[in-house]
């Protein structure tokens, strides 16, 4: 043999046992530039990450172009009557490759997993004779901790080779393959079901890897410009480029419950805070909550897929200003990964000072007042629509009006759900004021009546 590979993607998975089970065999450690875990003597180290077995070998062979090459993952093992098989196949110069029955040592127990393609003649690529080996590659878990981080290196490698994954890769796909495992090991009992609930679990793990890493690139991509991004141990926050380093120290020590030198507001679902800080005007940090039935289940976190919903609403708002719309200014968003597939949000406005919510001013107001900010509203939901601003929650607190002198100002709040840029159909525009009319039902000595204002004023522009 020419050479043996060993892919180890994380530092906390020994190579040890994979390079002395290949003793006497030139190997090279695969891994990437930033690991600094112990080489084990003799190794060579190559600084790549490789995706799978195959990409493994495709790299190896650059490095050693003939001769059969054997890859294998970290704390993965060649049995002896593997090993003197395939020095007993000779090599030639055509393409082949070697497959051999895969077990997992667990709980005292040799368990029978699925068989892997491992050694390479020729190039890796091309499709050749597959040659089935006795003997076999045995992989030991010493313990939960090892299990653990095995798990989390296979899985960050095989998300490196696929792009895109569906929601039948967290649920459907794992539990048909759960049962298929289960039914094979239904003689091993507890060690079997506990590797099927592994395997199973690797492979959400996966998945759950992939979707990360597709909404890392989308929201590199979402950063508009004048703003600059920045990655955290957690995630990543996105400030505008005059934004000092104080409110940027703020916004990443907060948390949902406490926010240095912040003052929580009324209103909502207790999730905004007044922030005052030495190198930015007056601004407000709200951190994303669920509502509804939802919220029962979790209060602050969401499904990772798509752009996060604070990269969404910069976006929006950023693209509403620019067409004139009145709305907020965004100073910075904060996303942070909370396990496998979810994520927690916040965003940091600049504050409207002098501002109250439209179902607030109602109840305050009466008679021609109370006209006057229904009018107002109306102008602005009409144009809000008319320059491709659809907002899909549109209700009574997501109005902001302030005084200006004889004059009333309108803001349009809370774009995390809104789109901007296509055309608002009629249907929409309907559902939106439908939408908001329910809204101001709510509010004490709003009939049908007085409400029918903002309709009526809407469709005169048109």
């Amino acid at each position: 043999m020419r050479a043996v590979g060993v892919m180890q993607a994380d530092p906390a998975v020994d190579p040890a046992v994979s390079v002395a089970s290949a003793a006497g065999i030139p190997t090279y450690l695969l891994r990437p530039a930033d690991c600094t875990a112990q080489v084990p003597s003799g190794v060579q180290v190559l600084s790549v990450l490789a995706g799978d077995r195959v990409d493994a070998a495709r790299r190896l062979r650059a490095e050693c172009p003939d001769g059969r090459i054997v890859i294998l993952e970290a704390g993965e093992s060649l049995s002896a009557e593997l090993l003197s098989e395939l020095r007993d196949h000779a090599e030639h110069g055509g393409a082949r490759s070697f497959r051999a029955p895969m077990s997992v040592e667990l709980l005292g127990r040799r368990l029978a997993s699925a068989p892997v393609v491992f050694a390479w003649d020729g190039d890796p690529d091309t499709v050749g004779p597959v040659v089935a080996c006795r003997g076999g590659v045995l992989v030991r878990f010493a313990d939960l901790h090892s299990v653990i981080a095995v798990l989390d290196d296979r899985a960050r490698r095989a998300a490196m080779a696929r792009v895109e994954v569906s929601a039948a890769d967290f649920v459907w796909r794992p539990a048909q393959a759960f049962v298929r495992r289960l039914w094979r090991r239904r003689s091993d009992g507890v060690p079997g079901f506990i590797l099927s609930v592994i395997e199973s679990y690797e492979e959400v793990l996966t998945a759950g890897k992939i979707w990360e890493a597709a909404d890392n690139l989308r929201s590199r991509a979402a950063v508009p410009p004048c703003f600059r991004r920045r990655e955290t141990p957690d995630g990543a926050i996105v400030l505008r480029d005059d934004i000092g380093p104080d409110l940027e120290r703020v916004l990443l020590a907060a948390s949902p419950d406490e926010v240095e030198g912040g003052r929580l507001l009324d209103g909502g679902r207790g999730s905004t805070w007044a922030l005052r800080t030495a190198d930015t005007p007056p601004a407000m940090l709200r951190w994303y909550r669920r509502g509804g039935l939802p919220s029962r289940v979790t209060r602050d976190t969401f499904v990772a897929g798509g752009l996060p919903r604070p990269l969404r609403e910069l976006t929006v708002t950023e693209g509403a200003r620019a067409s004139g719309i009145p709305v907020p200014e965004v100073l910075a968003v904060r996303v942070d990964r909370v396990g496998v597939g979810r994520y927690r949000g916040a965003i940091v406005t600049r504050e409207i000072e002098g501002g109250n919510v439209l179902d607030r001013c109602l109840v305050k107001s009466t008679g021609p007042m109370r006209e006057r900010l229904l009018r107002t509203t109306a102008h602005v939901v009409r144009l809000m629509h008319d320059r491709g601003l659809h907002h899909r929650d549109l209700n009574a607190s997501n109005i902001l009006l302030v005084p200006r002198g004889d004059e009333l100002e309108a803001f349009i709040l809370d774009l995390d759900r809104a789109r901007i840029g296509a055309p608002v159909s009629s249907a929409e525009r309907r559902r939106a004021l439908r939408r908001l009319d329910r809204s101001l039902a709510r509010v004490a000595g709003m009939d049908a009546e007085v409400r029918a204002i903002v309709p009526r004023v809407y469709w005169e522009k048109g």
